[in-house]
């Protein structure tokens, strides 16, 4: 595999740890058990500051230069960049829903429980889009 992929997909096998843990967290708080709403907020500031400011960009990058090159695919690294645009937004909103708990806010278990579950569920899907079928094809091009 191509050194920037290779980075790519460690930086993707982290994000997975970090939405383990933040699942665990939300677990936690579901079934009322004690929870840590300042690590969940840490997690998702991580996520904001490395992978909506660093990781995705390049992504973006990588992307675009893709579509130059491979364009009969350029649907798929659209919306790859799309998904990048709407998970800032969403890891921002989830981010400021944990804060505003952490100071006082009202908000329903199920509420957070429902923010958290489909923030979730979104990275997870996000990155195996990306692993299973835009790494693979840009595999072929940076080696072909």
């Amino acid at each position: 595999m191509h050194r920037l992929l290779e980075k790519l997909s460690r930086d993707h096998v982290n994000l997975e740890r970090i939405l383990d843990l933040l699942s665990l967290q939300l677990d936690h708080f579901c079934a009322g058990r004690e929870s840590n709403f300042d690590l969940k907020c840490e997690l998702l500031e991580y996520i904001e500051t490395y992978a909506d400011l660093g990781h995705h960009p390049l992504e973006d990058v990588i992307y675009d230069t893709a579509v130059q090159r491979h364009g009969d695919r350029h649907d798929l690294f659209q919306r790859l960049h799309a998904q990048h645009e709407g998970l800032t937004q969403l890891t921002r909103k989830f981010r400021q829903s944990i804060q505003n708990i952490l100071q006082g806010g009202v908000m329903t278990r199920e509420e957070l429980e429902t923010e958290g579950r489909e923030y979730i569920a979104l990275q997870r899907q996000h990155l195996n889009l990306e692993e299973h079928e835009a790494f693979p094809l840009l595999q072929q091009l940076l080696t072909g």
